[in-house]
């Protein structure tokens, strides 16, 4: 739903607001990638150290 909404800013001429939403929430989806991927990571090797 947001990536729809910075992509109809970028075509209704609010380009660079459109830009910005989207490089917010793409960075937004990559960290809580990370952080969910090292979190299990840390996770795991905890529980099989038992």
């Amino acid at each position: 739903m947001t990536a729809v909404m910075g992509l109809v800013m970028i075509f209704t001429d609010n380009v660079v607001m459109g830009v910005v939403f989207l490089v917010v929430l793409t960075q937004v989806f990559i960290f809580g990638g990370l952080w969910a991927t090292l979190k299990r990571k840390s996770l795991t090797e905890d529980s099989s150290g038992q």
